[in-house]
């Protein structure tokens, strides 16, 4: 049965992408958010894991600026499961935000975010919905790069060994699109922290993204992408720490721009 926290972040994401201007730039690049692209990628990690993603993402006639990203992980569960490919459901993300104009000269655009989480495993089912705020730091005040900060309410349900349970928290987390030379490339750092609880349920998780994109071809509708993720996650049930580990992995893959 879909999530009831799937069908409002959906609900949430058409509404806003049902007033979409035409402002797609046939200039592909990426490392600028305020440009629209229809992309699709499909990567491959050490771990043998296999991630389809997806992203739209540009802005308005009326100045507002959006994106939505989309990725879900497969891979194969049990004892050799790092080195044998597979197909079984880990887990999924979608995350939509959107920003219009403030007029303040250090955060000239502010809006919401939205970000759902499924994650599917043998001991471990959840279902989170973050709602909360994202802003944009002026270029002016880094090093030439787009900052988004951004910070939201956790809440859904999470079953972990049969227990399950009504959960909530705080989930926060800042972009930065950093350009790198001239032919296009650009690096994306994604740190995120994330803490929620229940009644006996207890999760905190620190994670970063690095994403390095290059185009293959002049016309750049293929790219080339690395990502490393870096995770350290704590899990709770009671007083007893069930699961408290880091975990690392690289992925790499194509990007297709239509």
């Amino acid at each position: 049965m879909t999530s009831k926290y799937l069908v409002l972040f959906v609900s949430l994401s058409l509404f806003s992408l049902n007033s979409f201007s035409e402002t797609i730039d046939k200039e592909i690049d990426p490392s600028d958010l305020t440009r629209v692209y229809t992309q699709a990628a499909l990567m491959v990690s050490g771990n043998s894991n296999v991630m389809p993603v997806g992203m739209i993402s540009g802005g308005y006639n009326n100045a507002h600026q959006f994106a939505l990203l989309a990725e879900a992980k497969f891979g194969k569960s049990g004892e050799n499961a790092g080195n044998e490919f597979g197909l079984e459901y880990g887990s999924s993300r979608f995350q939509y935000f959107q920003v219009a104009d403030t007029g303040s000269s250090f955060m000239p655009r502010a809006g919401l975010s939205a970000d759902y989480i499924n994650v599917r495993s043998s001991s471990i089912k959840s279902d989170l919905l973050a709602l909360g705020g994202v802003a944009a730091i002026n270029q002016q005040f880094t090093p030439g790069f787009m900052l988004f900060p951004m910070a939201g309410y956790v809440f859904g349900n999470m079953e972990i060994n049969g227990i399950k349970e009504d959960v909530n928290g705080v989930n926060l987390s800042i972009a930065a699109s950093i350009p790198i030379g001239g032919n296009g490339a650009f690096m994306m750092i994604w740190p995120e922290y994330r803490k929620v609880s229940g009644n006996s349920i207890k999760t905190e998780n620190v994670s970063t993204k690095l994403i390095l994109n290059s185009p293959l071809t002049n016309d750049r509708k293929w790219w080339i992408n690395t990502r490393i993720e870096l995770d350290n996650s704590q899990l709770k049930l009671g007083e007893d720490s069930l699961v408290k580990q880091r975990n690392s992995d690289v992925y790499m893959g194509i990007r297709y721009f239509f």
